[in-house]
């Protein structure tokens, strides 16, 4: 797809009144419910509260209108989701704690054991919750970009191919990595790195697709793309 299809695309769709919000909203959902989640933990909210909470705060994002009120222009869409779900909580904390896993909220299915699961793998010296949102949300990036890099490669025939080398995609160069995988994909050495080079550049390719989706300009998805590195330690991300 081209830039101009995606740019800001999943939010003006979740901020519209018609057919197509309530899917582009459960697209974000999914999207952000890791990173939202951690900085609710890293607030001190129980595993069960922090879900509860989430579901309803995307619910009340849906049916409120919130996400219409978000301008590109007025800065990243991120910033605007983490604002509105500190007063959030903070103007209706009382009421949604007190809402019970499998309640009346159950706005899109998320897998809270999972992210729990990524919520735990946090390095503990990571200081405050705004740090760990940001975390999260960078790490969802390149794990959506992953997935969806997986799904083409499966669609294509070549799920053996991605499995042994998007590991590598971290550590170019690593000689032994491209060696093993030719040998058990019975392809040359020239042609793995070839592959590897390939799939290297189409993740990153995804990865500024999925970035485009919440920002304004293709300026800003560079920019976009700076800070998830910087979010990440300059560590993770260091090869997008």
């Amino acid at each position: 797809m081209r830039f101009e299809d995606t740019r800001w695309s999943v939010v003006l769709r979740a901020g519209s009144a018609d057919d197509t919000a309530r899917e582009a909203m459960e697209s974000l959902c999914k999207s952000y419910w890791p990173s939202l989640y951690s900085f609710l933990r890293a607030r001190g909210y129980s595993k069960d509260d922090a879900s509860d909470l989430l579901q309803g705060f995307f619910l009340a994002l849906l049916e409120k209108e919130w996400v219409s009120r978000a301008r590109p222009e007025a800065g990243r869409f991120r910033t605007f989701l983490l604002t509105a779900l500190i007063r959030y909580i903070s103007n209706d904390s009382a009421k949604n704690r007190a809402l019970k896993r499998g309640g009346k909220i159950g706005f899109v299915f998320i897998d809270s054991d999972d992210a729990e699961h990524l919520h735990q793998r946090i390095p503990s010296n990571t200081q405050s919750p705004e740090e760990i949102f940001d975390r999260q949300w960078a790490h969802g990036i390149l794990q959506r970009a992953l997935d969806l890099l997986g799904q083409s490669y499966r669609e294509a025939g070549k799920v053996e191919l991605f499995e042994e080398l998007s590991p590598l995609m971290a550590a170019p160069g690593m000689e032994s990595g491209y060696l093993a995988a030719s040998k058990k994909l019975g392809m040359t050495l020239g042609a793995i790195r070839v592959a590897a080079h390939r799939m290297r550049a189409r993740y990153r390719e995804t990865i500024s697709f999925i970035v485009a989706e919440t920002v304004e300009s293709l300026d800003d998805v560079e920019d976009e793309i700076r800070y998830l590195i910087q979010a990440l330690g300059g560590q993770s991300g260091r090869n997008v």
